[in-house]
């Protein structure tokens, strides 16, 4: 299945991390999806701003996740979040 650039947020999807993965689980097409990328996958993580809030974008190499997209609430905390663990999050 293809999900480049899907757009993600919460009560509809979670994102969810650790040192070495991160976990997106969401409702696409209908169904239930639950992606696992392991930090080596990941090419980097941007912080993307939209007409009604900043979300942090997940690009992976050529993989069916490139591109995601998930919408958060306080940049500023999702930021010092991943930087926490560990994680590169250019603005």
């Amino acid at each position: 299945m293809w999900y480049q650039n899907w757009s993600a947020t919460w009560p509809h999807a979670l994102m969810q991390f650790d040192k070495e993965w991160i976990v997106l689980t969401g409702r696409i097409k209908l169904r239930s999806e639950t992606f696992c990328i392991q930090k080596s996958q990941i090419q980097d993580l941007t912080v993307r701003r939209g007409l009604l809030g900043v979300g942090i974008r997940v690009r992976t190499e050529g993989d069916s996740t490139s591109g995601v997209v998930f919408w958060v609430f306080s940049k500023r905390d999702a930021v010092a979040a991943l930087r926490g663990l560990g994680w590169t999050v250019a603005n």
